[in-house]
Order: C-alpha cells, then structure tokens, then sequence
C-alpha cells in the first residue's frame, strides 16, 4: 500500500467533449408551462455507450406572491430525465434563492440531440423568476454538458 493507484484496474471515464452556456437574461412566469432557459443543440456523442454529465446551476431564482415554487428540468431532446422544485412556500413574500441540478444519463445514442434546462411554476398561485439581480448579484445561470466516453 504505498499510495500509488494501480491504473489497470480503472477503464474509461475520460471526458470526451465538454459544452456550456450562461445567461444574464431575466425571465418570469406565473404558468406551470415549461419556459426554456437553455437550449444546447447538435449533441452528438462518440459512442451509444457513452455517459452525458449534465450540469444546470441556476443560483439566481426567486419566487414571489403566492404558494408556488419553482421547477427546473433537463430534458433530452422532449423527453425529461432530470427534475427538481425548490423554494416551495405558501408565504406571499419574495423568496430568494438558488440550485444545481445534475444527473449522469445514459442515452444510448449517437445521433444528435438537443438538451434543454427548463423552468416552470408549481403551484396555484404567484410567480417565479430566474436570474433576478437581488437573488445573485451577477452571477449567471450555467448549463454544462460533459461526454464521459466508456
């Protein structure tokens, strides 16, 4: 055991290709419809057994006048792989605030595709927004896609 990794016993997981997006760009809704913040198109991966580290920051959200919460998703090409609702509260005030959601997908395919990072309110009544400027003081929302090749 002298502190040295036997590297035959590892395979893979080097990162093939690595994409990403930021945005500064305010937006609101008081719908439960998906509204896109991220659209990276042309994803074409090296290998059907390849994985995709996708990566959505968004510290800068904020939720305001009713009991709602915010949800983001990924989702590839139509199809939803990844989910999460943050800042749910009945209260009427502003709330701010802000997460990451990751997920490692395995989509099993070559051909390209397009990822997108959502937002939508849950909830009956209230707004949410991303990319409020009390929420973050300039910090953008992120989207990184990384191609860890098998």
């Amino acid at each position: 055991s002298s502190g040295t990794l036997n590297s035959a016993r590892f395979s893979g997981g080097k990162i093939g290709q690595v994409l990403q997006d930021t945005t500064f760009s305010a937006g609101t809704s008081t719908s439960s419809t998906d509204v896109e913040m991220f659209a990276i198109g042309g994803v074409s991966l090296a290998s059907t057994s390849s994985k995709v580290l996708l990566i959505a920051s968004c510290p800068n959200v904020q939720k305001s006048g009713g009991d709602c919460s915010i949800r983001l998703k990924i989702k590839y090409g139509s199809t939803t792989i990844a989910s999460l609702s943050i800042l749910a509260t009945s209260s009427s005030a502003d709330h701010y605030g802000g997460s990451t959601l990751s997920y490692l997908y395995s989509p099993n395919a070559t051909s390209p595709e397009t990822f997108y990072v959502t937002y939508a309110r849950e909830g009956s009544a209230g707004s949410v927004s991303v990319y409020e400027s009390g929420s973050g003081q300039g910090i953008g929302n992120t989207f990184t896609i990384m191609e860890v090749l098998a």
